[in-house]
């Protein structure tokens, strides 16, 4: 089964690159597999701009137009069949309600549940034809994010509640009961659910900050920026206060009592990397806890099954994920809207139980945008659900900037910008010269994090070129061929002094880019003599795992 996966997914990404990535020319089966990669996060499946652009697109208008509570009823289903038997050859001409419920129709046609609504209902022409003019009127991409989700509400109604009555469709064609009044008040009293007056509730109160205008207590916030830009290390910053109570009054920090800091790491090393930044930035480690499940720090909980932990005595006053995506269950799909939102929404809770402030960390995705909301990974549904995001991303001087861009309680503050120190910690030796990093505040930006953003993707308003740029554009023209993005890195460290991040900025104006053999390695030549070279010949190690959604990345 697994051969079978993998040639149709080598058949449709063929498909896509001889279309040169314009989805809008596979055919519908091609369409409909990638499509179904890149939900569930393929790591067979590239990234290709245009097309996660349009699939994420097709899930914004999926969530809009259907909702999945449960099936339609048999009244439902015959005026369905009415109005079909009306317009037999012209969906568009079908009724606003029929398309709905012809939705939930096609919808229960999935891989798990095709024989639980028969194809011989009487009016009603088979599944597979529904939904093709399903498809029709709404195009393969937005039918597709729309059976995706149905599927996931689905299963998860069956995980959770073994099947809600109303959700299915009996095998003989009739549908289930649903509850009446009586018993879906017991369910609510089971929940809990009751009815307040407004008054009852809790009184009024200003928002509390642990960070004035930047980090919120008893909400979520999120902290998102590039990969290896020094995110992590304002955390530390931030831990390093509230685990010493002293002040940081550039970032809206006041001087108070010590708090408890926990902590969930996933991508970082404890001992080599996190416990000396925390160190060097001058924490408390008695005031810190790490969630895992062996000693040296690895073993990440998956949530919210392990959110004991979390809110646990005594409470946290700052509780950081870095990186939030690595705790989510495997079942859930965070580019599922719903399934995101379920995910997140532990987090909520946990944060108005502890009185905490939560700062989930994540990596934003390739997109290039001037809309900080297209930049976001995984999902838009991280910043819908956040009431604090925190942009991080990295000037021209190779300074970490970090600002809120957005913000439920307060007006946007201008970024802080910080310098990278490296602060002498172990003894030096060949393989490492023995400092760790440390965050230095430098001062305010003039600009938002938004406006950071615009400027980065504008590349600057001055056409001119960087040092860096120029260094890059000779080289490559000189050598006249595409070259291992590896060796010029090294190249340009060794006789420009030129470091590796602000070579990537250069490239992404004046080189070429190639991806070839297995492993991927990425080639570069000069744009202006691209075109009139040979393709680069990658080597294939036949010991190499597949190609992952990095490949074709700027290196």
């Amino acid at each position: 089964m697994r051969e079978t996966s993998s040639n149709a997914m080598d058949a449709a990404l063929r498909a896509l690159e001889a279309a040169e990535n314009d989805y809008t020319k596979l055919d519908t089966a091609h369409l409909r597999f990638l499509y179904r990669a890149w939900v569930r996060e393929d790591p067979g499946f590239p990234y290709v701009r245009e097309f996660d652009t349009a699939a994420n697109e097709a899930y914004e208008k999926a969530e809009g137009l259907f909702r999945f509570d449960s099936l339609p009823t048999e009244g439902q289903r015959n005026a369905v069949a009415r109005d079909i038997q009306r317009h037999p050859d012209d969906p568009t001409a079908w009724s606003n309600s029929t398309v709905s419920t012809l939705a939930s129709l096609v919808l229960q046609h999935t891989e798990r549940d095709r024989e639980a609504f028969p194809d011989d209902h009487d009016g009603l022409v088979a599944l597979a034809e529904l939904r093709r003019r399903f498809e029709d009127r709404y195009g393969v991409l937005v039918a597709s994010a729309a059976i995706r989700r149905h599927e996931m509400d689905a299963q998860s109604a069956r995980e959770a509640h073994g099947g809600r009555p109303g959700t299915w469709v009996r095998k003989d064609g009739t549908t289930g009961s649903r509850k009446d009044a009586k018993g879906k008040a017991q369910e609510a009293d089971d929940r809990n659910v009751r009815l307040f007056r407004a008054r009852d509730l809790t009184a009024a109160e200003q928002p509390r900050w642990l960070a004035k205008g930047r980090i919120p207590r008893a909400s979520v916030s999120l902290l998102v920026g590039d990969e290896g830009i020094g995110k992590s290390l304002l955390w530390v910053w931030v831990a390093a206060a509230v685990t010493t109570g002293k002040p940081l009054p550039e970032f809206g920090i006041p001087a108070r009592e010590p708090g408890r800091v926990r902590l969930v790491i996933t991508e970082d090393v404890w001992s080599q990397t996190v416990l000396p930044r925390l160190e060097v930035a001058g924490a408390d480690l008695d005031m810190v806890d790490v969630i895992c499940e062996d000693e040296d720090g690895s073993g990440a909980p998956v949530f919210p099954d392990d959110m004991e932990y979390v809110t646990a005595e005594p409470r946290p006053v700052l509780v950081v994920v870095d990186a939030w995506l690595d705790t989510v269950p495997a079942k859930l799909s965070v580019r599922d809207p719903q399934q995101a939102r379920q995910a997140l929404h532990p987090w909520k809770e946990a944060a108005t139980t502890t009185d905490a402030a939560v700062l989930l960390l994540t990596h934003t995705n390739r997109v290039a945008s001037s809309n900080a909301r297209d930049k976001y990974g995984a999902t838009g549904e991280l910043r819908k659900k956040a009431r604090m995001t925190l942009y991080a991303q990295e000037d021209d001087e190779g300074h970490l900037v970090v600002g809120p861009e957005k913000s439920n309680t307060s007006t946007k503050a201008v970024a802080s910008v910080f310098a990278i120190d490296g602060v002498p910690f172990f003894e030096a030796n060949e393989e490492h010269d023995g400092t760790v990093p440390r965050l230095r505040y430098v001062g305010e930006s003039d600009r938002t994090a938004a406006e950071h953003i615009v400027a980065n993707f504008e590349g600057g308003a001055d056409e001119s070129m960087t040092e860096a740029e120029e260094w890059l554009q000779d080289y490559l023209t000189a050598r006249n061929e595409w070259v291992p993005s590896k060796d010029v890195k090294a190249a340009a460290a060794k006789d420009a002094g030129i470091r590796e991040r602000t070579l990537q900025r250069a490239a992404k104006r004046v080189a070429a880019t190639e991806s070839r053999g297995r492993p991927r390695r990425t080639y570069w030549a000069a744009k202006a003599v691209a075109s009139r070279l040979e393709p680069p010949v990658g080597q294939v190690d036949p010991m190499a795992p597949p190609p992952n959604p990095s490949d074709g990345e700027v290196r």
